[in-house]
């Protein structure tokens, strides 16, 4: 029930077409299920050592883990970014929003811990990705940020961390790929069905003209 003279808080997107998923609530629900703590969860004493073992192998996982963590504090802020301004009464879709920050906030400490177990450093950023990434965080509207960041990035990820599951010498690895990988697909299993939605029941369709 809206009382009445209820005060404005400011919230500039009200319109459900905008940001919902039928899936949201499920999704949220999951998140929470599915939590986990790269502190505790992660035998880094496996990978101790794993440098002299396999130099190239882990000259290459040092630098994927740093353009994962790059990727990761981007999209760890693009959902802040918004969660602020998206009305009250979306309350499933904010407290997935806060549930997407606090996986990415896991996927910075466990990628930027893998990078600097093995005492090689950090490897390179990347002017390109750094680029890409601007452009995502960018977005002017909550449509565009959620086609650029569930879809693209979120595919992308999603793939990358498949990839080093698969790729994994250690068990270690194995385990934090795949928990990173599963968290990953949530963002993808919201942005899809999130893009239908607004297509199906949005009246001004000018944030996907072109795609």
């Amino acid at each position: 029930v809206l009382v009445p003279r209820l005060p404005d808080l400011g919230y500039s997107i009200n319109r459900r077409s905008d940001v919902w998923a039928d899936n949201v609530a499920a999704l949220y629900e999951e998140a929470k299920a599915q939590r986990w703590a790269p502190a505790v969860d992660v035998a880094w004493a496996e990978l101790y050592g794993g440098a002299a073992a396999h130099p190239i192998h882990e000259a290459a996982m040092v630098q994927a883990c740093t353009l994962l963590e790059e990727v990761a504090l981007v999209a760890m802020e693009m959902p802040a970014r918004w969660v602020f301004v998206i009305n009250q009464e979306f309350i499933e879709l904010k407290s997935f929003l806060c549930a997407q920050m606090i996986d990415e906030a896991r996927h910075v400490e466990v990628c930027r811990k893998r990078a600097l177990v093995s005492e090689r450093g950090l490897g390179r950023a990347s002017v390109s990705a750094e680029q890409a990434l601007k452009e995502l965080l960018g977005a002017e509207t909550y449509p565009e940020a959620s086609l650029g960041g569930n879809l693209l990035l979120g595919s992308f990820v999603l793939a990358m961390y498949r990839a080093l599951a698969a790729l994994a010498t250690t068990r270690a690895d194995r385990l934090w790929a795949t928990l990173a990988m599963q968290d990953g697909a949530r963002s993808v299993a919201y942005g899809v069905p999130q893009v239908r939605y607004h297509l199906a029941h949005a009246e001004v369709r000018a944030p996907f003209a072109g795609v």
